[in-house]
């Protein structure tokens, strides 16, 4: 899959080879990010059983995206932008879903 045809978000999953994305870990989450909330790290979206979503609903995916709290109960914390995903459509989501099951599956570096 061509990194010009994933979705922007994908960046925040993605760790980095110096300044530039690393395409072999696609969503292999690991990237912190420090902000007033403290320090979040970046979550494996790939379809990896372990450290991703491959055990994942799509329920639960889909409520980690609107809502912002993950499999287990837990709230996610910024910059995930679950604000601005509470109002993508239906059909949208379920396309984002299925996007997000076709990532091979990938360890966090």
């Amino acid at each position: 899959m061509a990194m010009a045809a994933t979705p922007p978000a994908i960046a925040h999953h993605t760790p980095t080879a110096t300044a530039s994305l690393s395409p072999a870990l696609l969503g292999a989450g690991g990237l912190q990010f420090h902000g007033s909330w403290g320090l979040s790290v970046a979550k494996n979206i790939t379809s990896d059983p372990e450290q991703g979503l491959g055990k994942w609903t799509d329920t639960e995916i889909e409520r980690a995206i609107r809502s912002g709290i993950d499999k287990d109960g837990h709230a996610l914390k910024p910059p995930m932008g679950y604000g601005y995903y509470s109002k993508v459509s239906a059909d949208d989501m379920a396309a984002l879903i299925a996007w997000l099951r076709s990532l091979p599956p990938k360890k966090t570096p």
